[in-house]
């Protein structure tokens, strides 16, 4: 019931964006290495201070959890961070210890303003201001974690300077929680800014993988589908092969000649559609351009790869109503390419089902037929 609890207020404090756009926000809440070392090695430094000038027991106890929550922040680099690319996994353990850990420091420093070292007092303000800079910027992705986080931190150093000599210097504090505030309306702002980027890159990078008239896959999709699967076969001996089918449409210059290419670019959005429901479990279909068609069926043997084609020749050759007087009809001729048996290299295959939707249409059209080599 706990851990459910706990699970849930995380999922709310790291929520608010969208799945894919999540993903990417807590990647950016992730330092690497060189920055990790640096904000472990401030943050120590500040505990170390507290019990060489203090000699109390609470500034050793500080000085103990603050070293073992820095031990497990740079294990958790170790494991999870090679380097080379953003971590994807331990992301959210890390999250979790930098929180509890700013925490701890915030109530430390808090600690050590009440003493009313000068110098504790002065290197307290200092690093919770440091704390409160690296939030607004590298926090910004989740604006409930950053607020709540600079309200645990920030309150009580603002209590601390408050109570200070008899709350002679009340106007510190007030300033302190001032910029507490304004640090967090920035939190706020960084947030939103962040997101629109996010959602542009991820916008243009499908608009780079997709065929804006049908939304199919285009050809870079295509090709990364099929290098990844003909990857996964060649690592993995015994892996079920895949079928590539390459469908061209029979008639469709006839119908861009006598109605327009505008008719025309309603049909193939019509057959896009047509095909990508015609297609079952992890099939996908792909536009490489005119009105050129591919499917990649993965897990699919001969039989099964037949089928589809003799699925998809009925829904492309029913005819469509696109607001003309007379309902438009085409057929399809489709080449079956079987990996690893006809190859298992991208351009291979393609060229494979090309050669065989050639034999397709040479035999009459509006039929599919198998690569033979």
């Amino acid at each position: 019931m706990a851990v459910a609890a706990v699970s849930a207020v995380g999922r709310w404090l790291t929520g608010g964006a969208p799945p894919k756009v999540r993903d990417r926000l807590l990647t950016t809440l992730i330092q690497r290495r060189p920055a990790v070392y640096i904000s472990c090695a401030a943050l120590l430094i500040m505990s170390v201070a507290a019990a060489i000038i203090t000699r109390s027991g609470w500034a050793f106890a500080w000085l103990a959890i603050d070293a073992v929550l820095i031990a497990y922040r740079l294990y958790l680099s170790f494991r999870y961070d090679d380097g080379i690319r953003p971590p994807t996994e331990g992301r959210e353990a890390v999250v979790a210890s930098s929180f509890v850990l700013f925490v701890i420091f915030g109530l430390g420093c808090a600690a050590s303003i009440s003493t009313a070292d000068p110098t504790l007092t002065l290197m307290a303000v200092i690093s919770v201001m440091g704390v409160f800079a690296g939030l607004v910027s590298r926090w910004a992705a989740f604006p409930r974690l950053t607020l709540v986080t600079i309200t645990l931190v920030g309150a009580p150093v603002c209590w601390s300077l408050a109570v200070l000599a008899g709350g002679a210097v009340w106007l510190a504090a007030l300033q302190f929680a001032l910029i507490g505030v304004t640090t967090s309306a920035q939190t706020i702002q960084n947030h939103h800014i962040l997101v629109r980027m996010l959602r542009a890159e991820q916008r243009n990078w499908q608009m780079a993988r997709t065929d804006l008239l049908t939304g199919l896959g285009n050809r870079a999709q295509l090709y990364e589908e099929l290098n990844g699967a003909c990857s996964r076969l060649r690592a993995t001996p015994g892996e079920a092969g895949f079928a590539l089918l390459y469908v061209d449409l029979d008639g469709f210059k006839t119908v861009n000649d006598t109605h327009g290419h505008a008719v025309g670019d309603k049909l193939l959005e019509r057959i896009g559609r047509s095909l990508a429901a015609a297609l079952d479990g992890d099939d996908r279909a792909y536009r490489i351009g005119g009105d050129e068609f591919l499917v990649v069926m993965p897990r699919a043997d001969a039989a099964r790869a037949e089928a589809l084609a003799t699925k998809i020749m009925a829904v492309i050759g029913a005819s469509h109503d696109i607001d003309l007087p007379a309902r438009v009809r085409v057929t399809a001729s489709i080449g079956i390419a079987l990996a690893p048996d006809d190859g298992c290299d991208a351009q291979l295959l393609i060229a494979h089902a090309d050669r065989a939707l050639y034999n397709a249409k040479r035999d009459g059209k509006d039929r599919f037929a198998r690569y033979a080599a």
